[in-house]
C-alpha cells in the first residue's frame, strides 16, 4: 500500500502500488497552479484563490454565479481570468488562434474532487449580425492552464466575424452546480 502523492498536504488514502495516480486527478488536495503568466504559485486551490486575489486582482475580472457577465479578451493576451468573489474559485477563459478560427475555451482551475469547481456556463458572441453561442452543462476542471489548442469543449469563431478591434467581447453566464 502507498499513501496518496499529496499525503504531505493532508490527505489520509492509501493505494496498492499504482492506483494512487488515479486517485490523485480526483483529490481534493491536489495542487492547482496560478493561469497568470510568468507566476510561478502552485497550492491548494484555496490557497490558489486567495492568492489570486491578493497578488493579481488588477488582473482578473469577477463573475456572480448565475448573472450573465461581459468578457473582453483581447488576442494578444490569450487568456483571461475570472475570479467569483475574493477568494472564491477561479476560472480561466482562453482563446486559441488557428488558421480561419479562433477556438474559445471555459475551464475551472480546481481538482476534480466531488463538490470543488462544479459550474455549468453559457457563452456567446454577436458581431456583425452574427451570433455564435456554446453551452456545457457541467464546465472541465483542471489543475493547471494548457497552451494547447483544445481537443473538445469549445467554442469556434470565424475570423470573418471578428470584431476589428481584435478582440473577443463575450456574454458569459457562469452557474454553480
Amino acid at each position: 500500500m502507498v499513501p496518496c502523492p499529496n499525503a504531505k498536504y493532508g490527505c489520509a488514502e492509501k493505494f496498492s502500488y499504482g492506483k494512487e495516480l488515479a486517485h490523485e486527478k480526483e483529490c481534493g488536495l491536489a495542487l492547482c497552479h496560478c493561469p497568470v503568466p510568468n507566476c510561478n504559485f502552485t497550492g491548494m486551490y484555496k490557497d490558489l484563490y486567495g492568492h489570486q486575489y491578493d497578488n493579481h486582482k488588477a488582473l482578473c475580472n469577477s463573475f456572480t454565479s448565475g448573472r450573465s457577465t461581459v468578457a473582453c479578451l483581447r488576442m494578444r493576451d490569450k487568456i483571461l481570468v475570472l475570479q467569483e468573489s475574493c477568494d472564491g474559485p477561479l476560472v480561466a477563459v482562453q482563446c486559441f488562434k488557428a488558421p480561419i478560427v479562433f477556438y474559445v475555451t471555459v475551464n475551472c482551475i480546481a481538482p476534480c474532487a466531488p463538490g470543488v469547481g462544479e459550474f455549468s456556463y453559457h457563452i456567446s458572441y454577436s458581431y456583425r449580425g452574427k451570433t455564435l453561442t456554446f453551452e456545457l452543462e457541467k464546465m472541465n476542471r483542471i489543475q493547471k492552464v494548457s497552451y494547447e489548442t483544445p481537443e473538445k469543449d469549445f467554442m469556434l469563431v470565424p475570423y470573418y466575424i471578428l470584431d476589428l478591434s481584435c478582440a473577443l467581447k463575450m456574454r458569459i453566464c457562469i452557474r454553480r452546480l
